[in-house]
């Protein structure tokens, strides 16, 4: 019997130190999971931080952009009529071209025939 209880007395030590290199590795698992952890807490902080103070100053810009172009809305809208104007002769460029190109053939035969058209008509 006594052979038992050392033979019990070996595995039980056996085991004792194989839990107790157990616990040591569960140990540091839990450290190195409990370091993560924290690593990552401080990383979201500081990624949020950043994203709210980077959404501040975009909003900023963006008041900024949008009164100077408010601005020139404004300034743009008390020249409307020279727009429209403007926007007329485009539509009907092709037909103004027209209207041009007469007017230049009259003006082309009065340089040229209006002494002879003169004459004919004061004879």
């Amino acid at each position: 019997m006594t052979q038992e209880r050392r033979s019990d007395c070996l595995a039980h030590a056996s085991l004792e130190a194989t839990l107790g290199s157990m616990n040591e590795k569960i140990d540091l698992i839990l450290e190195r999971q409990l370091e993560y952890s924290n690593r990552i807490t401080k990383l979201e902080t500081i990624v949020t931080n950043g994203m709210s103070h980077n959404i501040i100053e975009i909003r900023e810009k963006l008041e900024t952009v949008c009164e100077q172009y408010g601005k020139r809305l404004a300034v743009l809208e008390s020249f409307a009529w020279f727009r429209t104007a403007v926007s007329n002769i485009r539509d009907n460029l092709f037909i103004n071209i027209i209207k041009l190109s007469v007017v230049g053939g009259i003006i082309y035969v009065l340089v040229h025939f209006g002494n002879e058209i003169v004459k004919m008509v004061l004879k």
